[in-house]
């Protein structure tokens, strides 16, 4: 078992996130091939990467927990970016709709929850738009909640989920809506 300092939680107040909490997690995103903490199996699956995993990929997951999911259908993933920084279709999705910020209703302390939640550091993103994808079923994810960061702003508790799209699994998001923060 490890811990998980959920957003929602106070400073300093842990809640337990088990391997069987997270893998039933995963499993709300499809079939898991296989899940691993670090590079350490935690399921039986068959199932061996195209690719191996970056140290600092691997850490971007709370508790280095993730797991390879065969996407359900009807799964949605958004991606934050802006014009200077990163890549317009990136790796790092996630499937919570942002909706305050898509709709246009300008809410600051929606935007600056999703920056807390997701953990995107300033410096790597100012969140200035918003990409919408449809996954096609089948499409090959990686899943696990986000750890936490620390920011020239403080610390960035993470613990939403969130997706890393394998490059070879790109052909798998049908880019749906292109937002721009106001």
């Amino acid at each position: 078992m490890w811990c998980l300092c959920a957003p929602e939680q106070k400073e300093g107040v842990k809640m337990v996130y088990s391997t069987q909490d997270f893998l039933s997690d995963a499993r709300g995103y499809g079939h898991v091939l296989a899940a691993f903490r670090n590079r350490t199996p935690l399921s039986s699956g068959t199932y061996r990467p195209h690719s191996h995993m970056e140290d600092g990929e691997i850490r971007a997951f709370n508790g280095s927990m993730y797991a390879y999911v065969r996407a359900r259908s009807g799964l949605v993933a958004y991606r934050w970016f802006d014009n200077d920084k990163g890549s317009f279709l990136g790796g790092w999705w996630s499937p919570q709709r942002p909706s305050p910020e898509i709709d246009g209703l300008q809410l600051e302390g929606i935007h600056k929850r999703s920056r807390e939640h997701l953990a995107i550091k300033k410096d790597w993103n100012e969140m200035a738009q918003i990409l919408e994808a449809e996954i096609r079923p089948g499409t090959i994810l990686i899943v696990g909640r986000a750890a936490s960061q620390f920011d020239s702003c403080g610390r960035l508790p993470g613990g939403a989920m969130q997706f890393l799209v394998p490059r070879d699994s790109f052909g798998g998001l049908h880019l749906r809506r292109k937002h721009q923060r106001r």
